[in-house]
């Protein structure tokens, strides 16, 4: 992160201000879509996906579907590469929240499936 280890140090006190806080209060001013896109955004150079956890498994199902058919007939089509590799993405990260939703109990907590 290019931070000296003074400037870490003085981070708990908070007389150096803590990137990592500073991100979270930024994210947590925009709305939904643009924190979601952000996070995806910072994710992508490492081969990663964001997955938000919305709603409940029935709609998690229902979204996986669409995204998943959506990536089928981009590949189909043979579009852009762009739009392919991002609808892709948009479907595993569908299918990514589904299985978290499903692993957990109802009252939200991991059931050790």
């Amino acid at each position: 992160m290019g931070l000296s280890p003074r400037q870490v140090q003085r981070m708990p006190a908070g007389a150096q201000p803590n990137p990592v806080r500073r991100l979270r209060e930024a994210l947590a001013a925009g709305a939904q879509g643009e924190v979601a896109a952000v996070l995806d955004h910072l994710c992508e150079p490492y081969n990663g996906y964001f997955v938000p956890l919305d709603g409940d498994v029935d709609d998690a199902g229902v979204n996986a579907v669409k995204e998943a058919a959506e990536a089928i007939v981009a590949i189909a089509e043979g579009g852009s590469v762009r739009m392919t590799v991002r609808e892709i993405r948009e479907a595993i990260a569908a299918l990514a929240a589904l299985e978290k939703l499903l692993k957990l109990d109802p009252n939200g907590e991991p059931d050790g499936v």
